[in-house]
């Protein structure tokens, strides 16, 4: 039987996560910009996984994976969080993990430094990658649970290479960054789910579910 980790990686591949079997954690907001694009090539413990590429402005975002001929979409807008299948689409369930985009991917939205900040994010020093000079972090990132590592432009303050580790061995993968931009508009078209599919409710699966914020304990 596979770990839960090992589900989790070939969710990333195919960038479902739905049967990805992680615990829950509490939402960490990602760090305020009007809009977010970037684009990144994966390379998993299984090999080259092909690419994700993200648009986010404020609540809606589109998530995009092109690996081994097979082209995926998620799109969320104020009706929900959408998987654009070939034949349908699959409206994940209220609550869904995939309300976040981090779920999906654990790398950087919006201005960097103020991720990480809100990552608790420790600093490693500094290398370099691709004749880039490169700051490094390490973080765990909450709703997805990965372990990351993270080289940033020491001079753009943006994203080169992020590294992702889960609890087992060989539970990893290389994210490589084309792309990163900020405050780039996004058409308001990106959102809007395609006409010539069926909607479908998606069943609920475990730990799919955000979790809810724990009660108070009652005065004694």
């Amino acid at each position: 039987m596979l770990s839960s980790n090992r589900l989790s990686i070939l969710a990333l591949i195919i960038a479902l996560s739905i049967c990805a079997g992680l615990g829950c954690f509490a939402a960490t907001k990602p760090a305020s910009s009007d809009t977010t694009i970037y684009k990144v090539r994966l390379k998993s413990s299984f090999g080259d996984a092909g690419t994700r590429k993200l648009s986010i402005d404020g609540k809606n975002y589109l998530w995009e994976v092109a690996t081994a001929g097979m082209d995926l979409k998620i799109i969320k807008n104020t009706d929900g969080v959408f998987l654009i299948g070939k034949n349908h689409i699959g409206k994940y369930p209220a609550g869904s993990k995939h309300e976040s985009p981090m779920s999906l991917f654990p790398g950087p939205i919006g201005d960097v430094k103020e991720f990480l900040k809100a990552n608790s994010a420790k600093s490693l020093g500094k290398a370099e990658v691709d004749g880039k000079k490169c700051e490094i972090h390490e973080y765990t990132e909450k709703i997805s649970g990965w372990k990351c590592k993270l080289w940033t432009d020491a001079a753009k303050a943006t994203p080169v290479k992020l590294e992702l580790t889960g609890t087992n061995k060989g539970d990893s993968a290389t994210a490589t960054y084309l792309s990163y931009t900020l405050n780039e508009k996004i058409p308001a078209s990106s959102f809007i789910l395609p006409k010539d599919k069926k909607i479908r409710p998606m069943p609920e699966m475990k730990n799919e579910k955000k979790a809810a914020p724990k009660k108070a304990a009652p005065a004694k």
